[in-house]
């Protein structure tokens, strides 16, 4: 499971850099893994966090380790994770939606850090450790994106494509005006046949 989780945020790490710097396959790759690596901790979260439950040892042993309380707080925090990496995702993309979903991911993973954290300091489990980890650094890009203004990033990623920006901006003010939506397109398509 580690090695999944591993592989799966290390590529869509690599996804996050490419999209930054506008190379092709950046957006595909951030997309594909980014939703994987969220789907996984949905999905997952319960083994993830209590790999002891697939363990080969007796079931009396592992029924003591995976309490009912520490399963619950680990599908908590797997929701939590994967609403803050949708949410991470839909702000790289610049799709609409992205300040809900991170304000929300990051206040369920804020809270479950702080108590992984002082539960951490109680117990100096390793099942703590592993949360406050896992959301400290999926919180605090978190943060960072949910901080930055709406166009920050757009602006950073198309800086010599001062008209793109614009198209883009005027699209988003009137979502329902066709010839806006086709202008976007037409800036993007000089974007990409310029490179």
């Amino acid at each position: 499971m580690k090695i999944a989780e591993l592989i799966l945020a290390g590529i869509a790490f690599i996804g996050l850099l490419t999209n930054l710097l506008v190379l092709p396959g950046g957006g595909a790759i951030l997309v594909v893994f980014l939703s994987t690596l969220s789907m996984f901790y949905l999905s997952l979260s319960f083994l993830i966090f209590n790999p002891e439950i697939i363990s080969k040892q007796p079931a009396d042993q592992v029924r003591s380790k995976a309490k009912p309380l520490r399963i619950i707080g680990s599908v908590g925090t797997g929701i939590g994770l994967s609403i803050a990496l949708v949410g991470i995702l839909f702000k790289m993309m610049h799709w609409p939606g992205s300040a809900a979903m991170l304000l929300v991911g990051g206040v369920v993973i804020g809270i479950v850090a702080v108590i992984a954290t002082i539960r951490f300091m109680t117990t100096k489990s390793v099942f703590y450790k592993n949360i406050f980890i896992r959301t400290s650094v999926i919180g605090l890009i978190t943060l960072i994106l949910y901080m930055l203004p709406p166009y920050a990033l757009l602006k950073f990623k198309y800086k010599e494509y001062p008209n793109y920006i614009e198209a883009v901006k005027r699209s988003n003010e009137n979502p329902q005006n066709e010839e806006l939506s086709k202008k976007v397109a037409e800036e993007r398509e000089l974007i990409i046949r310029s490179r």
